[in-house]
Parts: structure tokens; C-alpha cells; sequence
């Protein structure tokens, strides 16, 4: 009697290996300026400060998101992986996403702040939310998904949801358009207004609703005077308070908008993490 071998598993996909090349790409282009290649992407943004930029701390939540997404290309470069449904659907919005991120990041270290970089940021954005609301609406499947996957998708999306509109401020400032403080306001509202609408699009999700809120709570602080904005480490860019009355009431009402929302939908039984 013959043994019966499982079959094989089906070979790992070409863009698979793209995805990961290009989860790769995010945190190698993020250290080009430390081995003297283009100027640090905080000088950019210390050279065109507004009353939408957060502060100075708030920018480590790259650190995470960097980390799942390495962890979850891995995995999904993996031959048992190569026909996952789920994995099969991601990989074509994160493979620009990751695409999008890593080119922000490049033109922004040999460049200032301008339209061009939100145009780069905005497709970079749409293609964060291509990945997460599809999966924010499923209940998870597995640890992998709850800890590693869940989690990633949640923070990048909120996280580039109030990235995307500082960049834009920025962008007003080195044009000429000073916008505090009433336009940095409005900015710093429909920032709150795109996080609601993404987090009932998203059924709640908690990763993202952390995101959204790390961020406007971190232009609340930089605005109250309570934390530093800035690039403390570039040269030229020395660490600041300041304190903007309009843009602060604007960042508050976001914040609490955003959590109503949040709380609403846990009260009807969502944020399923």
C-alpha cells in the first residue's frame, strides 16, 4: 500500500516577494540620512511647522507599524501562505502602501514639504484603507490575526490618516499660506471627521481608533504648550512649546468626536479587536 504524502504546497507567488522587498524598503530608507544620505525626514518637517504638527514623540508609532508589517510580509512570503484568501487580498494594497511609504519617505529627505509629497502620502493613504477597512469589518481569525495583523493594519491606517493632513499644512506654509490658526483648525477637524467616518466604516476597530487618537492627542499636547514639536536631533532645528488657543479647542473636539464615535459603536456591541 503506497503512502499518501500531503500535497505539495503551491510556490510563493512573484508579488510576494515584492511585499516583502518593499516592507524591507520602509525602515532601510528610514536610516539613509544616518549614514549621511539626504537630510532626516524631522528636518523636513521641523523647516515647515504648524499648528497640525504633533508632538515630537508622537512620530515613534512608527516603530510598531514598521515591525508588524516586516512580521506579516515575512509570513506571507511563507509557501503555506503562497494561496491564503486573506493574504492573497492584501498583498496588492499593501504592496503600494509599503510602495508609497518608502518613496514619501526618499523625496522627503531631498526635498521640503510640498504638494508634491501629500500627492505621494494621499496614494499611499488610500491604499492603507484599501487594505484595512475590508478586514476591519471581519471578525479575526486566528492569533495572528488578532496580535500581528489586526494591529498592524489598525495603526497604519489611523496613523497616516492625520499624516497625510499635517503633511498638508506643511504644505500650505512652505507655499506662502501661513495656515495657523483658523486654517490649521479646519484641517485639524476634518482630521477628526475622516477618523470618525473610517472608524464606523471599520466597524469600530480598535487599533485604529489608538491610532487616530494617539495622533490628535498629540497635536492637543503640542498645541497646549504641553510638549515639545520639533526635530531635536537636527542640527539648526532646536525643540519648541508653543501654545495656539483656536487649533487646540479644533484638536479637542476632534479627539472627543472621534472616542464618542468609538464608544457609540462598542456600546452596539463592535470594537472587536
Amino acid at each position: 500500500m503506497s503512502e499518501i504524502l500531503p500535497p505539495p504546497h503551491p510556490a510563493t507567488p512573484k508579488l510576494a516577494w515584492v511585499v516583502l522587498g518593499l516592507a524591507l524598503s520602509q525602515p532601510v530608507v528610514a536610516l539613509l540620512p544616518v549614514i549621511g544620505i539626504g537630510h532626516p525626514v524631522g528636518a523636513m518637517s521641523a523647516a515647515s511647522l504648524t499648528a497640525v504638527t504633533p508632538a515630537s514623540y508622537a512620530f515613534t508609532i512608527w516603530t510598531p507599524i514598521f515591525v508588524l508589517s516586516l512580521i506579516w510580509a515575512i509570513r506571507q512570503a511563507m509557501p503555506s501562505m503562497a494561496q491564503d484568501p486573506v493574504t492573497m487580498r492584501l498583498r496588492p494594497p499593501l504592496a503600494l502602501a509599503f510602495a508609497m511609504n518608502s518613496l514619501w519617505m526618499l523625496v522627503a529627505q531631498f526635498s521640503s514639504n510640498g504638494i508634491h509629497l501629500v500627492l505621494i502620502l494621499a496614494v499611499g493613504v488610500g491604499a492603507a484603507f484599501w487594505a484595512f477597512v475590508p478586514e476591519a469589518r471581519r471578525l479575526p481569525d486566528g492569533g495572528f490575526s488578532r496580535w500581528v495583523l489586526r494591529p498592524f493594519l489598525g495603526l497604519f491606517a489611523g496613523w497616516v490618516t492625520a499624516a497625510v493632513f499635517v503633511n498638508l499644512a506643511g504644505a500650505f506654509k512652505v507655499a506662502g499660506v501661513d495656515p495657523d490658526p483658523w486654517l490649521s483648525a479646519i484641517i485639524i477637524l476634518l482630521i477628526g471627521a475622516v477618523a470618525a467616518l473610517m472608524l464606523r466604516t471599520g466597524r469600530g476597530d480598535p487599533w485604529y481608533l489608538l491610532a487616530a487618537g494617539w495622533g490628535l492627542t498629540a497635536v492637543l499636547l503640542a498645541n497646549l504648550g504641553l510638549a515639545a514639536v520639533g526635530a531635536p536631533a537636527t542640527a539648526g532645528f532646536a525643540p519648541a512649546l508653543r501654545f495656539e488657543l483656536v487649533p487646540a479647542i479644533a484638536a479637542t473636539l476632534a479627539l472627543v468626536g472621534v472616542v464618542a464615535v468609538g464608544f457609540g459603536i462598542w456600546r452596539k456591541g463592535g470594537m472587536t479587536a
